[in-house]
């Protein structure tokens, strides 16, 4: 059986259906079809994981691609995080984590909060 992405990284994509300003072609992940994948490394400060192109993570139109940053987190009530979701051709492709100001990334993540942000 394939990894699905993690908690945390589905919530981050969750947030970023909701983002009134996009039109993904459905507003809530289909729990019954996760995420698969494909890869995920984790550094010191941060992870990137990439995501299967299948049917689950096609989730905007074919001439969707853009970087989303809209959310940033807490991990274990103490640090603080940003993420970034890259969607190309209409796929999610991969989830980003960073600590801010090089804190060292949690070894397991207990809990997380998330606070939607504004960018420019």
């Amino acid at each position: 059986m394939r990894a699905r992405v993690t908690a945390l990284e589905a919530e981050v994509i969750q947030r970023m259906l909701t983002d009134p300003q996009l039109s993904p072609r459905r507003r809530v992940l289909d729990p019954s079809n996760p995420l698969v994948v494909e890869e995920r490394s984790v550094n010191e400060v941060g992870f990137i994981t990439s995501i299967a192109r299948n049917d689950a993570a096609k989730l905007f139109a074919d001439d969707t691609s853009m970087r989303w940053g809209k959310v940033v987190g807490r991990l274990n009530s103490e640090v603080d995080v940003d993420f970034v979701v890259y969607v190309d051709d209409g796929f999610v492709n991969a989830v980003e984590g960073v600590t801010f100001g090089g804190e060292s990334w949690p070894s397991s993540i207990e809990e997380f909060e998330l606070t939607e942000i504004s960018r420019s």
